[in-house]
């Protein structure tokens, strides 16, 4: 056991953590590290924190935890409380945790762990949701974060009472509904756009979705990815590594604004995206490009939130560089029961051809009359990725009779017939 007086310890080790002067930041820490041998309750909690943040030495969540333990055991109130934090958002090894978290904060009286609960209780994280005991909560509870927390919480509950939730984009995150499926790097490149979405701490609940457009081209040379992600009116280029379905990214930082938050300078926070876990997920006869992305935000020294992204491949262009207007795009996406979907059906001559590959491969893909006498090649042959593909054909030399649209899947064919009129 280390000798000294450990509220001496404690408190010049304070002092030395105070200052502004980080040379003398390892002085404080072994200061404290001594009381907190010592059995000192607060001595512990505190260098808890000092490892947590990695102030005086390395930052290491698996010492903070072992220290945040042994402050519950000595019973220090914010102890118990910062231990149930760790299990809040998943920090280090500890596996995330709502309800372990919760039963932690109750038997703590610490001023934020009320707070937490308010938190917990309006969004339903390891109780049942009750927003009127969440807003109590935090309206009993005299400190700035639950008092900023709170005006968010009132806000949003006025703006979103006749807002009505799509789902379909949790569905599709969902693995136990749909399969992943195999691919490489070179059949996710193009155009994507869809939802970002931040999610809360246990990767489940999706606090916001916001708008975002995502153009991904290979470099089979470098084995990288370029990357460019418009988001928030923010244009980002980069370079992503690929290593399987894990994408790495290299400095990439984006900023989100936050619905709810703890204090006016966490309204809008500096995240950095580290890598993210890719796939393919066939859903109600389109292909999705998901991706689960861990973040860390430097200001709170803590990994952040999770974010997900859900897309589908844009429909800007035809494969042969035509523009799809709106109109053409939802009225080819109306047709999810065909594999050959067409529009307009009758035509007079502009017609557009589309179709949803599950699987990459070749592809060719014609036009002729109903007896195959006049032959149109549209596609003369070539291997396409996953996903939705569409072509333009000007049919002005078609006679005015029955046509039919062939379409060949590696060497599979799949035909519909349209009128000309």
């Amino acid at each position: 056991m280390e000798k000294g007086n450990p509220y001496a310890q404690l408190l010049m080790g304070r002092l030395y953590l105070h200052g502004h002067d980080e040379t003398l930041y390892k002085k404080g820490f072994q200061l404290t590290k001594k009381s907190a041998k010592q059995d000192l309750a607060v001595a512990a909690t505190d260098l808890s924190d000092l490892f947590k943040y990695g102030i005086g030495c390395e930052q290491n969540y698996t010492k903070a935890k072992k220290w945040y333990k042994k402050a519950k055991r000595l019973g220090d109130s914010k102890g118990i409380y910062s231990l149930g934090y760790m299990h809040y958002k998943g920090l280090g090894d500890i596996n995330q945790n709502y309800q372990k978290a919760v039963r932690l904060f109750e038997k703590s009286d610490y001023p934020m762990v009320k707070h937490w609960l308010g938190v917990a209780y309006y969004f339903g994280y390891g109780v049942t949701e009750n927003k009127q005991k969440a807003l109590e909560l935090l309206g009993n509870n005299p400190i700035e974060n639950s008092e900023v927390m709170l005006d968010c919480m009132e806000f949003h509950l006025k703006e979103t009472q006749n807002k009505e939730t799509d789902t379909d984009n949790t569905i599709i995150l969902d693995d136990a509904i749909t399969a992943n499926q195999e691919f490489t790097p070179e059949q996710i490149q193009g155009a994507w756009e869809g939802a970002f979405m931040q999610l809360d701490w246990s990767g489940k609940g999706v606090e916001q979705t916001l708008p975002v457009t995502l153009s991904l081209v290979y470099d089979a040379e470098t084995e990288t990815t370029k990357y460019t992600l418009i988001f928030n009116e923010e244009e980002h280029n980069g370079i992503a590594i690929n290593e399987g379905d894990v994408i790495y990214f290299e400095d990439f930082k984006i900023n989100v604004k936050r619905l709810y938050f703890n204090a006016q300078k966490e309204q809008y926070v500096d995240y950095s995206i580290l890598s993210g876990n890719v796939a393919l997920k066939p859903y109600n006869n389109k292909i999705y490009l998901t991706a689960f992305l861990e973040s860390y935000v430097e200001a709170m020294k803590e990994p952040g939130n999770r974010f997900a992204l859900v897309l589908t491949k844009a429909q800007g262009e035809t494969e042969n560089g035509k523009d799809i207007s709106e109109e053409t795009a939802s009225a080819l996406a109306e047709q999810q029961d065909s594999f050959i979907k067409l529009y307009p059906n009758p035509f007079e001559t502009d017609l557009y051809i589309a179709y949803t590959l599950e699987n990459s491969g070749f592809v060719q893909v014609e036009v002729s009359d109903l007896h195959g006498t006049k032959r149109h090649v549209v596609e003369q042959g070539k291997t396409q990725s996953i996903g939705d593909h569409t072509y333009y054909f000007n049919g002005a030399s078609l006679l005015k009779c029955m046509n039919v649209i062939t379409i060949y899947v590696d060497g599979k064919k799949h035909t519909k017939l349209i009128v000309k009129k």
